[in-house]
């Protein structure tokens, strides 16, 4: 593209959990989900060089935040988000003197992510010399009342589950019970407000720079529905007639409507994750798989791509083309391109095909 700048700077396929990208046109520059976290266990390398290409991969992305106007966070999962004392990074290098695009710590966040965002959020305190501590910026959270959000969700629902329909069924009753014990703790416990004039929780919000224009939606389900993982935001970036968008962890995407949505939008340069086909067995399903695979394919098919970076979960484990053939094949006929991040940047393999 001639009007946005895509430097992908580190994601799985490089070795270290991650999904850092840098956006830039004339106007301004972003750092999207700066942060980087050990491979799992079954990552089949040698503990030591985990370890080492974690820091490289921490080095490269603080480099990268240095001198970036924005940085968007989005979602507080350790490989998308720095905390204070993370070994290997300046955590003023990559948070100091930007505009700070975050998700909303309030809504729309799971147990662990509700605490996960208030640590950061008083390292961001600490980092400024705020005198206050973050319950000074607390509030009493307004009565609300919460619908089922799959009735957003229409084509998800009109999906043929064959002889999977009586189990999803039982699922779906099972976890949307557990969603709206989670809208409790939404009402119940003390909000926080945006702390600092920097900070923006973004969820929802536009942000124009220029002739810039950054678009970030309203929280999508991490993976699956009701996901007990939580909630991410997505951002769009347009400038001209040139259009970017970032999707992490949607995991393929496994629901049916937000491939749409990403068709619709029909960016020409698309980050965007895959299913974790490690998981396999454990928590993630065929049936699922299968989902995740056709969106994918749905995208790649409908969108005027001219690239489609596709990694993170999805390159965790060396039979992950095997188990997502179908986009492997597609793109060897579509006119953009598909690739890992380290094919895009190294024009090499992901490391864990050898």
């Amino acid at each position: 593209m001639e009007e946005i700048d895509v430097n992908p700077i580190w994601s799985d396929s490089m070795g270290a959990k991650s999904m850092c990208v840098k956006v830039e046109t004339s106007d301004t520059s972003i750092v999207v989900d700066p942060a980087a976290a050990v491979m799992q266990k079954s990552y089949p390398m040698k503990t030591e060089r985990k370890y080492a290409l974690l820091d490289k991969a921490r080095g490269k992305i603080e480099k990268a935040a240095r001198d970036a106007e924005h940085v968007f966070i989005s979602h507080y999962h350790y490989d998308h988000h720095f905390l204070p004392g993370t070994s290997g990074i300046d955590f003023s290098e990559v948070f100091s003197e930007k505009e700070l695009w975050i998700k909303d710590p309030n809504e729309w966040i799971n147990p662990s992510q509700w605490e996960r965002s208030r640590k950061f959020l008083k390292g961001l305190l600490e980092l400024h010399g705020v005198e206050k501590g973050l319950e000074d910026f607390e509030f009493e959270a307004e009565e609300k009342d919460y619908d089922d959000p799959l009735h957003e969700l229409p084509m998800l629902q009109e999906i043929d589950e064959g002889d999977y329909s009586e189990r999803r069924g039982e699922l779906h009753e099972k976890w949307r019970n557990k969603f709206f014990d989670r809208t409790e703790m939404w009402s119940d416990e003390e909000h926080v407000e945006e702390p600092l004039d920097n900070v923006h929780f973004a969820d929802g919000r536009t942000f124009v720079d220029g002739d810039t224009t950054v678009r970030f939606t309203e929280p999508l389900f991490h993976g699956i529905e009701y996901s007990k993982t939580g909630w991410v935001v997505s951002m769009v970036v347009e400038k001209g007639d040139e259009k970017f968008l970032y999707s992490s962890d949607l995991q393929g995407p496994t629901v049916e409507d937000y491939a749409e949505w990403i068709v619709k939008e029909d960016p020409e340069f698309l980050v965007l994750d895959g299913p974790a086909t490690y998981l396999l067995g454990f928590m993630l399903n065929n049936f699922n798989l299968e989902r995740s695979n056709k969106n994918a394919e749905r995208i790649a098919e409908g969108c005027d791509l001219g690239t489609m970076l596709y990694d993170h979960h999805l390159t965790r484990e060396s039979g992950f083309r095997e188990k997502s053939e179908g986009l492997w094949e597609l793109a060897e006929n579509i006119e953009g391109e598909v690739l890992s991040y380290r094919e895009y940047v190294e024009g090499k393999r992901p490391l864990v095909e050898g």
